[in-house]
């Protein structure tokens, strides 16, 4: 069951529907026999401002869990600095961790880097960076068929651009154990994968996709037919594993129209998610994001 809410605008409907939580279906969920993990380890300078021994013990609870690991490390700044790969077996993560001890910290940081930077198509990007870049813009949300985390262990750090990044799938070491970490990690990420018209016309909707849902979720966005028929698919790894279907009538569900923005529901809650997808890249939507908020 789902239920819908609209709210005229000056250009069809806005509207607001909730659907209960989808569930991971056992076969998506089981434990693959060899996980693919890709690690993005920022080499900055600012690196050195994280807590890296919390994140060795991420990695060694981790990776100590799986029978067997393909891993990558890609290692960055302002460009790519280096790129290793590791197969691992039996739950050892030594070899990994001693890598990482290895490597150096110094100069500027440029996420963009990860834009162009190669992962695996299916298990798990983990990110480990402050999120900070020192040269050019911010980086846009990626496209990636894997699912990110972005690892917090500093104090100091660009809360936006990772969660742009991981489509908020943030994992913040100052607020939770390293164990809880490690239990985030080995569980699987469920993601809205694709919306798809079925009927009617409708747009501008939100979450993003690729976005990680986790428990009940809605999504917000513009209808200017008389009805609305969407498809929502779910996926694991890419995969799609399930999908709901959500009819959109707003003669069943309006709201009186109010042309006074600040007293429109629906449509600032449709607002906060659009800003929240321009906030990863600020500077070149101010004037959208000023107008919105």
């Amino acid at each position: 069951q789902y239920t819908v809410f609209t709210e005229p605008g000056d250009e069809g409907h806005w509207f607001y529907a909730t659907f209960p939580e989808v569930i991971i279906p056992a076969s998506a969920a089981a434990t693959v026999a060899k996980e693919n993990v890709t690690i993005w380890w920022d080499v900055s300078l600012s690196g050195l401002r994280r807590d890296l021994d919390k994140e060795y013990e991420l990695l060694a609870g981790y990776l100590g869990a799986l029978s067997k690991a393909a891993v990558r490390i890609v290692a960055f700044a302002d460009a790519v600095r280096d790129d290793k790969s590791f197969n691992l077996t039996g739950g050892s993560s030594a070899e990994v961790i001693n890598y990482l001890k290895t490597l150096t910290y110094d100069g500027k940081s440029d996420m963009r880097v990860l834009e162009s930077t190669p992962a695996a198509r299916t298990g798990k990007i983990l990110l480990f960076s402050d999120g900070k870049s020192s040269l050019g813009e911010k980086v846009r949300k990626l496209s990636q068929p894997a699912t990110i985390y972005a690892v917090i262990s500093g104090a100091s750090n660009d809360y936006t651009a990772l969660n742009t990044l991981s489509s908020g799938n943030t994992i913040n070491l100052s607020n939770c154990s390293v164990a809880e970490a490690v239990e985030k990690l080995k569980g699987k990420a469920l993601k809205l994968l694709k919306y798809a018209l079925i009927r009617g016309s409708a747009e501008d909707m939100y979450p993003q996709e690729g976005t990680v849902i986790d428990g009940a979720s809605a999504i917000y966005g513009k209808i200017s037919s008389a009805d609305a028929l969407i498809e929502l698919s779910f996926g694991v790894d890419g995969e799609v594993v399930a999908t709901r279907r959500i009819t959109i009538t707003p003669r069943t569900g309006g709201m009186p129209f109010v042309s006074d923005w600040d007293y429109s529901p629906i449509a600032r809650l449709w607002a906060q998610q659009r800003i929240a997808a321009l906030s990863g890249n600020a500077e070149r939507h101010r004037s959208e994001i000023t107008a919105l908020g």
